[in-house]
């Protein structure tokens, strides 16, 4: 399951820093201007690279469904945020 989900980011990350027509056009339907297609596509590829390295899997699967992590709140509480005790 998770190599197709692998295969998949990967062709959408080469895709957008190929500048495919069609995903372009997708992309720019969705809202977002074409400038920004390619660091995107960079970040889908650094993203989806850390989720098939098995030591860094949970942080790229963290990065490539942080949306759904901000927007839903049963997320949240499976991976709460700790920041360290401050000492004064």
């Amino acid at each position: 399951m998770s190599g197709l989900v692998i295969l998949f980011m990967l062709f959408d990350g080469i895709s957008k820093l190929m500048l495919v027509p069609q995903v372009v056009e997708a992309t720019n339907q969705i809202g977002y201007p074409a400038n920004v297609i390619r660091p995107i596509g960079i970040i889908l590829l650094l993203c989806t690279i850390l989720y098939a390295v098995p030591r860094t899997a949970i942080t790229g699967a963290i990065l490539l469904w942080g949306g759904l992590y901000f927007r839903d709140q049963r997320v949240r509480g499976l991976i709460p945020l700790r920041y360290p005790a401050v000492s004064r």
